[in-house]
């Protein structure tokens, strides 16, 4: 009985597939495995293009902060140079106290609320 019931199955696979009817004779795990994949391709299309954006947007400041460079002569310059290389190489705690100075300018001009063409990042 048991051997009929599998070549009963077999057949019938068998037949769907000649029949063109590829769904009946595919295994149930396929389907699962094939939805994952869908997924993950999506998840990561997604990942990609957003990341793409992402360094669009930070090449347009690096540009931007070229430019603002190219304006300190002398004394300003140094002191500039200085800061990059806080931000470069220093510690934690420097940078850190490089951001607190910024913020305590930015509140005291009322610069923190001219952000019009970008977005801090701790907003």
């Amino acid at each position: 009985r048991k051997l009929y019931d599998v070549v009963n199955d077999m057949r019938y696979k068998a037949q769907s597939i000649i029949w063109g009817q590829w769904w009946r004779a595919t295994p149930h795990w396929v389907y699962a495995i094939f939805a994952v994949l869908l997924i993950a391709a999506g998840g990561f299309g997604y990942g990609f293009f957003y990341q793409l954006n992402e360094n669009s947007k930070l090449r347009d400041v690096e540009w931007l902060y070229r430019y603002e460079r190219l304006w300190w002569k002398g004394k300003e310059q140094e002191d500039l140079l200085r800061r990059e290389k806080i931000f470069a190489v220093g510690t934690q705690q420097e940078q850190d106290s490089v951001k607190t100075c910024i913020r305590q300018y930015e509140k005291a001009r009322h610069i923190e609320d001219t952000f019009l063409y970008f977005n801090p990042s701790e907003k």
